[in-house]
């Protein structure tokens, strides 16, 4: 018998452990997963393995080691980063544009309000960041 082909590794980052715990149990079919409470960790995290896709909140306070946009920019700054497939999760009416984060790299998804995120918009958002990823590399 075949072994099993390997699932993509992805980095869940999100200071609220039922965000991060409902985001793995709705993609852990197609995808193995390391969590990140937050931006401190993720780096560490990011300095010891390599990812597949990155979900980063937006909406961590400062005291989780980065506030806002900053965690992309520490992300990016990691070695073999640059390109990763990254989606980032940001509350409704946060102060933060798409076009901003493409430019970065990075796609913009709301979190919803009752934490009930759409798989397949999800697995849209990752698609989208991989075609990004592809682009930045032609």
């Amino acid at each position: 018998m075949a072994p099993a082909p390997e699932r993509p590794k992805m980095l869940i980052i999100d200071r609220d452990p039922s965000v991060r715990g409902l985001l793995a149990l709705l993609l852990k079919d197609a995808y193995e997963f390391d969590q990140a409470l937050s931006g401190i960790l993720a780096v560490q995290l990011l300095r010891r393995h390599r990812y597949d896709y990155i979900l980063a909140s937006l909406d961590m306070p400062s005291r989780s080691g980065f506030s806002g946009t900053t965690v992309l920019q520490k992300i990016r700054a990691v070695p073999g980063c640059e390109r990763t497939p990254l989606v980032a999760i940001a509350s409704p009416g946060a102060p933060v544009r798409a076009a901003d984060l493409a430019a970065r790299g990075a796609v913009l998804i709301e979190r919803p309000a009752d934490r009930m995120f759409d798989p397949g918009a999800l697995q849209e958002a990752l698609a989208q960041a991989e075609t990004l990823r592809a682009a930045s590399a032609a």
